[in-house]
């Protein structure tokens, strides 16, 4: 039995992908982000070997979308995972007092193998949730609401994941940086597809952090103060929200989290602030995974001064009043996630 030639290889594939993940259609996808002249020794990466049964094989039609899944599987870990598409912006400026983006390849020698190892006995539905990463399966933001309350990312894992599909209990990702473990939550909820993961695994200042999810709607603007009787706008649940000082240079980051409605919302690394006296909004979790108030949270950077007492007997101070004279210039934005750039 003579095997498939490179190009009926790559072109087979890529009609998989595309009839496999409507409406995205990755496989267009991948055929604008790989050169032509890059395709034959991908198409030669994608081989599977000789194969031992025949078409007289009972087996033989189920054996063949298997082997198309695998292979489908293959070729958007190649290309979204290597340099041909991933990338992340740097922490430190270039001499133009730029960041630019980077390409960066996330695969490593032996990528091939650890990926078959997993997936080679595996059934054609199986590996084809693991083939779903690549799109989006929802355009709900109560998804991310869902996904932020099953707790924080499991930093431990690396990512990429060879082997992530979206029924994984706990996701892997970054659970140091607060937008690190929004975009883990976005991505396990199946808002955005690994595509826009790995467009900038590390973003970092205003620029990279805009292209991954555009301008958003501003919830409070940096030249109102934010005061005792000052009550933040109802944020939708499942929305991104982002708060940061205006006032500070490189203070742009901020604090990243996602709303889960009636003023509160979940988020990673937080400030020490969990609770919001002016409501009564109590705090449940620490800086790694909490779902506190936004007020709260925002406090830290727009609002009044705070005015802490040390108490006999206790290692920290307590907030036990506000300064209305003295206000940062914070300023909060929120993002639908269903409508990111190119998610």
């Amino acid at each position: 039995m003579f095997g498939k030639n490179w190009q009926t290889r790559w072109d087979d594939t890529i009609k998989y992908i595309n009839r496999n993940l409507p409406p995205d259609r990755v496989g267009d996808h991948i055929e604008r982000v790989v050169p032509q002249g890059h395709r034959k020794a991908i198409s030669g990466e994608l081989s599977l070997g000789s194969r031992s049964d025949g078409e007289d094989d009972p087996q033989f039609a189920n054996n063949t979308s298997q082997r198309q899944a695998l292979r489908a599987l293959l070729l958007c870990q190649r290309v979204y995972f290597s340099a041909l598409w991933a990338g992340s912006t740097p922490g430190s400026a270039n001499s133009q007092g730029d960041y630019p983006w980077a390409s960066k390849n996330y695969l490593d020698p032996n990528w091939k193998r650890t990926s078959l190892e997993y997936w080679k006995n595996k059934s054609e539905l199986a590996i084809l949730e693991g083939l779903r990463m690549f799109s989006t399966t929802t355009n709900t933001a109560d998804a991310v609401a869902v996904a932020a309350e099953s707790g924080s990312p499991d930093p431990t894992v690396q990512m990429p994941s060879l082997t992530l599909t979206r029924a994984t209990r706990r996701f892997p990702g970054d659970a140091t940086t607060c937008y690190g473990a929004v975009r883990s939550w976005m991505l396990q909820a199946g808002i955005v597809s690994y595509r826009w993961y790995m467009r900038d695994v590390v973003p970092t200042q205003e620029k990279s952090l805009t292209d991954l999810f555009g301008d958003g709607t501003e919830i409070w603007s940096k030249d109102t103060p934010f005061t005792a009787r000052s009550v933040l706008p109802d944020v939708p649940r499942g929305y991104v929200v982002h708060m940061y000082d205006a006032a500070i240079k490189g203070r742009w980051n901020g604090h990243w989290m996602v709303s889960v409605g009636g003023g509160m919302a979940i988020g990673c690394n937080n400030g020490d602030i969990l609770n919001d006296p002016r409501t009564g909004a109590v705090g449940v979790g620490d800086r790694n995974w909490a779902r506190c108030s936004l007020g709260g949270q925002f406090i830290q950077f727009k609002g009044e001064q705070l005015k802490q007492v040390q108490e006999i007997g206790e290692a920290t101070s307590r907030l036990v009043s506000y300064d209305p004279k003295v206000y940062e210039k914070g300023r909060m934005v929120m993002f639908d996630p269903a409508r990111v750039p190119n998610r």
